[in-house]
């Protein structure tokens, strides 16, 4: 009996780093993402546009239309973005708060300590990214 609550344990702390692991993996390759995105956001349309003109040859009649088109769409998606947010803050900590059920008492401070930092460090980014002034918008 002893030696399977050892290795239930061991195995619970196990898949808990991972979990962890992969929450702080994700975490990081969404910040990424999103610091692309927000250095570059005007050359998205930019680049779209660059590249239907390209391929379809467009005349320049249709590049202003298509432009219209492509700039409208890029403030949805950023619409999109933002509504889903809390959805996504949400799942986060529901998982955060499964993860520290798993844990002990130590171990959750830690973890709380964890994603304190994690959250100020997602605030100090995006404050960065508020305060950055880069290239006017394409589609202005």
């Amino acid at each position: 009996m002893k030696k399977l609550k050892l290795w239930t344990g061991i195995l619970t702390l196990f898949f808990s780093g991972v979990l962890i692991g992969a929450i702080g993996t994700w975490g990081i390759a969404e910040h990424r993402a999103m610091e692309n995105l927000a250095e570059r956001k005007s050359d998205i349309p930019r680049i779209i546009m660059k590249r239907l003109t390209r391929e379809l040859d467009l005349s320049q009649n249709q590049r202003e239309r298509i432009e219209k088109i492509v700039c409208e769409t890029h403030a949805e998606m950023q619409e999109i973005r933002k509504r889903y947010k809390p959805e996504k803050d949400q799942i986060i900590q529901r998982s955060i708060d499964l993860i520290k059920a798993e844990l002990l008492p130590e171990q959750q401070k830690k973890m709380d300590a964890f994603h304190k930092n994690m959250k100020e460090h997602r605030a100090n980014w995006e404050r960065r990214r508020r305060d950055h002034r880069g290239p006017p918008e394409f589609c202005d």
